[in-house]
């Protein structure tokens, strides 16, 4: 028994030493430690490295990675690991410069919601502007024909792709 447990006890200090010699080379390459996520290291190009599988973790097409605590966008490590931020789950981050792969820390907040983003704001006449440029409507056109207009928005959406916009107007 005390065998055993003797080999149990170097097998772990084995494991340690390996683990921070690992931590050590990686953040000599420019990695840092996600506070929130201990067993994760993240560096300013977006790769983001698991202790516990022992290799950088492969990113999906929302710049996310799948750790055990469920999906987290590299941004939100990027903010906790560089910032000091913690990770805000109800909350959106936005790049400055529109680039989605620049992970640079100074190029990475968060933003409570979309729509405090948008840069003009939508009015009545602006809604029967964008409809009159895709659709021949009337003069007598009235934006409070919410069925006629939702009508309008949803081909429009259609006809362009603007799959995000649904989401943050159906809100």
């Amino acid at each position: 028994m005390e065998k055993s447990e003797r080999e149990k006890k170097a097998m772990e200090t084995q494991r340690r030493k390996k683990e921070r010699e690992t931590i050590r080379e990686l953040t000599g390459k420019g990695f840092k430690r996600v506070p929130c996520v201990p067993d994760l290291l993240v560096n300013t190009a977006g790769t983001v490295y698991s202790l516990q599988k022992g290799k950088e973790l492969r990113k999906n097409k929302q710049n996310a990675v799948r750790t055990t605590q469920g999906s987290i966008k590299i941004d939100k490590l990027i903010l906790s690991a560089f910032c000091g931020k913690p990770i805000q789950e109800k909350s959106h981050t936005k790049h400055k410069n529109g680039d989605r792969n620049d992970f640079n820390p100074k190029n990475v907040v968060y933003c409570q919601n979309y729509e405090s983003e948008l840069k003009t704001q939508l009015n009545a006449e602006n809604l029967k502007t964008a409809i009159r440029c895709y659709f021949n409507v009337p003069k007598n056109y009235n934006i409070k024909n919410y069925v006629l207009t939702r009508m309008y928005l949803v081909e429009i959406i259609q006809k362009r792709s603007f799959y995000g916009v649904l989401r943050t107007t159906t809100k």
